[in-house]
């Protein structure tokens, strides 16, 4: 094997058919500000299925009339068109992409009763600058208060405040489409710029968050590491954010007539006259003007959606047919065997690799029966699991109206076992993963997980290996049985991240299941999940209507990995998950 290639290995069998029900290659989704047309292909946009917003291509919807644009009166661009533009324009670190913060990466936050009645003002104050000035007297006011309710704080207070208002509310009002974006200038070389006329305290978690290296910012007075309740210099605020980007574009030989920049509103115009491809962003209606005139294109980001009792109905549903959805499958499993998940002949050598597990290594049900009893037990508790699995997916989807759109659908029926290694942005890609896969599997998981009254049960039953991710040796330890499992017909699915991320970003990869994999003598097949943070956000139980995009990639062999040196190859099956998100293949049967 090569250093930029993987070996691949197909399917070797045929598995359990993928409920038809959950895969959609067209769809028109009822939404609650009316309906949205999602498209199949590569070109649909990557929220498909929103809540709310404009069509999956990107196009200018209900939103952005209100705001004074209509679908004739402006040059609307869809992302798609837009990303392909930059893949084919100028590249290299000489041209610049240059991004305004709110309305533009960021939707904002709306209301702030929950910050001042928290007692928080820092949080408060903050956040207010963070929902976006679009006049010259609102931006004064969240000046003169930030001045006045800052001065005499530390900036390690105020870094911190910033960084736990981005972790507990303003990752959720990140743009997705804006994230695309940025990758795809990211892909071209470009120089990555975030420009605001807010603070470092606001802009920089944000920055990082996205990988943008590059923050122009306004700047406070700090003297001993004390602010002093004033502004170092001009603020970022009109003219103030183009000369500071000319400034920095002269400072490091930037070509601006080539490159690009992206604002939602009539006071950054000058910005946007900086470069030779500006683009509006959710225009306002003095800045749709401008574009109406000036011939530029305009690009409609959706708008984040807040929690109606609609979804907070919808997710009682879910979690009802979720359980109830588990016990009917357990039931039925328990007088039809053999129905869901694997097959017989792979649940009988599971079962039979467990009975002759040494006696050190048995599990309480081992110690309590017979080899042969307990062939017969452990084959029937996973056909349970399987049928339970399968089940409970299916009825949670129907009720939350939760739809999956799937590509590579064989790869998650064959070759098992394997190990399913995905992106984790949601709880929900619990349920995703259970539709996809079906049957015939199991996972490695958190260990406070246990703790989810829901999920912590039924992860029980289905066998999965908790782990303590705090202490590496008993982590470690923890996965020397999973090896057995998988040897035993079994399948397993983890999230190399390790944790939840706060955006489509895909963190680093741990090794561990590339070293259970390697162990086991299985492939790893990644499973690329799309979206499913916007259905269910990370830090929420919400569960929103829209739908979940999935791409099951061909297996990997890891057959001639080595364990003391696959860093480099962990890394590309981490890129191919970032290639696939900018690149989204089209659905099967598309």
């Amino acid at each position: 094997m090569s250093d930029n290639e993987f070996q691949h290995i197909g399917p070797t069998s045929a598995g359990p058919e993928v409920a038809p029900a959950e895969i959609d290659s067209t769809e028109t989704a009822s939404t609650e500000s009316g309906t949205a047309t999602a498209g199949s292909g590569a070109a649909s946009g990557p929220l498909d299925g929103h809540p709310t917003g404009p069509d999956a291509a990107g196009t200018p919807g209900a939103y952005a009339a209100g705001r004074g644009l209509s679908s004739t009166g402006c040059r609307p661009l869809t992302l798609t068109d837009r990303i392909s533009a930059v893949h084919s324009g100028p590249q290299g670190p000489k041209i610049a992409a240059v991004f305004d913060f709110g309305g533009t990466v960021v939707h904002g936050l709306t209301p702030l009763s929950r910050w001042r009645r928290s007692g928080r003002t820092l949080d408060a104050s903050l956040a207010a600058g963070i929902r976006g000035a679009r006049a010259e007297g609102e931006y004064e006011r969240f000046l003169q208060r930030a001045m006045q309710s800052w001065a005499g704080r530390t900036e390690a207070e105020l870094d911190e405040a910033g960084a736990r208002l981005f972790r507990s509310k303003v990752y959720e009002q990140l743009y997705p489409e804006a994230w695309q974006l940025i990758r795809a200038h990211e892909a071209a070389g470009h120089t990555l710029i975030l420009a605001s006329c807010l603070t470092r305290f606001q802009v920089l978690p944000v920055a990082a968050e996205l990988d943008i290296p590059h923050a122009l910012y306004t700047e406070m007075a700090v003297a001993d590491g004390v602010l002093t309740g004033q502004v170092a210099g001009k603020p970022l605020w009109r003219t103030g954010k183009a000369e500071a980007v000319r400034r920095y574009a002269a400072a490091h030989d930037l070509d601006l007539p080539n490159g690009y920049a992206y604002a939602d509103t009539l006071t950054d115009l000058p910005l946007l006259e900086l470069v030779g491809r500006p683009a509006a962003v959710n225009p306002d209606a003095g800045l749709a003007r401008q574009a109406r005139e000036r011939d530029w294109p305009t690009l409609s980001f959706r708008p984040r959606a807040s929690i109606g009792s609609r979804d907070i109905a919808r997710t009682a549903a879910g979690f009802t047919a979720l359980l109830t959805g588990a016990a009917a499958g357990i039931a039925g499993a328990a007088v039809r065997p053999g129905r869901h998940g694997t097959t017989p002949a792979t649940l009988d050598h599971a079962a039979s690799t467990r009975a002759a597990s040494p006696p050190h290594e048995a599990t309480p049900l081992e110690s309590t029966v017979t080899s042969t009893e307990y062939t017969a037990t452990a084959g029937r508790h996973q056909r349970m699991a399987d049928a339970m699995i399968a089940r409970a997916a299916d009825t949670t989807l129907r009720a939350t109206g939760v739809r999956l759109r799937i590509t590579g659908a064989e790869y998650a029926r064959a070759p098992r076992p394997a190990v399913f290694v995905f992106n984790h942005q949601s709880q929900f890609d619990i349920v995703v993963l259970a539709a996809v896969l079906r049957g015939g599997v199991t996972a490695v998981v958190k260990r406070e997980i246990t703790a989810n009254p829901v999920f912590g049960p039924l992860l029980r039953f289905t066998g999965a290996t908790f782990i303590d991710r705090s202490d590496t040796a008993s982590a470690k330890a923890a996965l020397t049985p999973v090896v057995r499992t998988l040897r035993g017909g079994l399948s397993i699915a983890v999230a190399p991240e390790g944790t939840r991320s706060r955006s489509p970003r895909v963190g680093p990869f741990k090794k561990g299941a590339f070293h259970i994999a390697i162990q086991a003598g299985v492939p790893i097949v990644p499973v690329v999940i799309r979206n499913a943070g916007e259905i269910v956000r990370r830090d929420s139980m919400v569960v929103r209507h829209g739908t979940v995009e999935v791409a099951v990639l061909p297996p990997i062999d890891v057959g001639g990995w080595r364990p003391d040196a696959m860093t480099d190859d962990v890394e590309r099956v981490r890129q191919l998950f970032v290639e696939t998100l900018l690149h989204w293949p089209a659905p099967d049967g598309a």
